[in-house]
């Protein structure tokens, strides 16, 4: 989870967990030396559900996995399966956590959304 600097110190002092408008990005990483239960994309997508609708976030895996594909290919997050070092789906990784910076960065600077 990328946190808001402002958010996060008020967090830090107040010794809460940051609420979900505070966030900029999650990234939930799954790491599975065999399938990946269907019910990690579940769980996923019911956590995901509490964050606003336009924070970033992505589910990563390092395995695919038919049923967890089948839950998340119905829904709008986006989502990886076999992120590993080396591999071009690090690349999409890398690339969706640099846009969603990059986006709030933008809005942080200029005080508008993208």
């Amino acid at each position: 989870m990328i946190v808001d600097t402002k958010v996060a110190r008020d967090c830090r002092d107040k010794g809460q967990l940051p609420k979900a408008n505070g966030c900029v990005l999650t990234v939930e990483c799954k790491y599975y030396l065999a399938a990946l239960p269907r019910d990690e994309a579940l769980n996923y997508l019911g956590v995901r559900s509490g964050f606003p609708a336009t924070m970033a976030s992505l589910f990563v895996c390092n395995l695919f996995s038919p049923r967890a594909n089948q839950v998340l290919s119905g829904s709008r997050q986006p989502y990886e399966f076999g992120v590993l070092p080396g591999t071009r789906f690090q690349q999409y990784t890398r690339a969706h956590i640099r846009e969603a910076m990059r986006r709030h960065v933008i809005a942080f600077d200029f005080g508008c959304q993208l």
